[in-house]
C-alpha cells in the first residue's frame, strides 16, 4: 500500500546533498535492499560538493543575521536550524507559534521569520497575522512560509497572513538559504 512519496522524498533530499539512492532485490518475497550513497563533508577552504558552494562562502553569507524558526516537527526543525548556522545566522528556534510569540512579547527581535504554516494549535498563518499586528519594527520583518502545500490558493493565503515569500518542502539547501540572504537584503557572500 501506499503512494510511495516516501521513497521519493527520500531521493530528492539524497540527491540534495549530492547523492545517490539504489535499490536492489533477489526478486519476491527476498526483500529489498535501499542503499544511499552521500559525498563527503567539504574541507573548511570551501572545496568539494555543497549545497552551499562551499562552506566557507556560505558561513559568511548569514553572518550576523538572527533567525526565527517555527516548526513543530523536531527534524525539519533541526535540519532547518543547521542548514541557516553553516550559512553564518544565528537562529532561534521553536516548536510552536505560541513559544514564538512568548519570546517576541519578550524582547527577541529577528531579523527575519521562517514558519511552517500547518502546525497544531496555532498555525502559521495566524502566528504571522498576529506578528504583523505587533507594534514596531517586529511588525515589518520579513518571514517566508514554510509548506508541503503550493497550489496558487496556499500561496495566497501566506502572501495575506503576511509572509513575503514560500519555501517548499521538501526544502533545498540552498534555496534556503538564498531565500533568507534575499529577505535580508545580502545578494552575494560577505567578508
Amino acid at each position: 500500500g501506499g503512494l510511495g512519496l516516501g521513497l521519493a522524498i527520500v531521493k530528492a533530499v539524497v540527491e540534495m546533498h549530492g547523492g545517490n539512492v539504489t535499490v536492489s532485490s533477489e526478486g519476491t518475497g527476498r526483500g529489498t535492499v535501499f542503499t544511499i550513497g552521500l559525498p563527503l563533508a567539504p574541507d573548511d577552504e570551501g572545496e568539494g560538493d555543497s549545497p552551499l558552494e562551499g562552506r566557507a562562502a556560505g558561513r559568511a553569507l548569514l553572518s550576523g543575521i538572527v533567525s526565527m524558526v517555527v516548526e513543530d516537527e523536531p527534524d525539519e526543525r533541526e535540519v532547518i536550524q543547521r542548514l541557516l548556522e553553516d550559512a553564518g545566522a544565528s537562529v532561534r528556534a521553536f516548536p510552536g507559534a505560541d513559544a514564538a510569540l512568548r519570546a517576541i512579547q519578550e524582547g527577541l527581535v529577528p531579523d527575519v521569520f521562517l514558519s511552517d504554516v500547518s502546525m497544531p494549535g496555532c498555525d502559521g498563518y495566524e502566528f504571522m497575522r498576529r506578528v504583523r499586528q505587533m507594534e514596531g519594527r517586529v511588525a515589518r520583518i520579513p518571514a517566508a512560509a514554510i509548506t508541503a502545500l503550493a497550489c496558487v490558493e496556499d500561496r495566497r493565503r501566506a502572501s495575506m497572513a503576511g509572509y513575503q515569500t514560500q519555501l517548499p518542502k521538501p526544502l533545498d539547501a540552498g534555496e534556503l538559504v538564498a531565500t533568507v540572504a534575499s529577505l535580508v537584503g545580502r545578494t552575494g557572500p560577505r567578508n
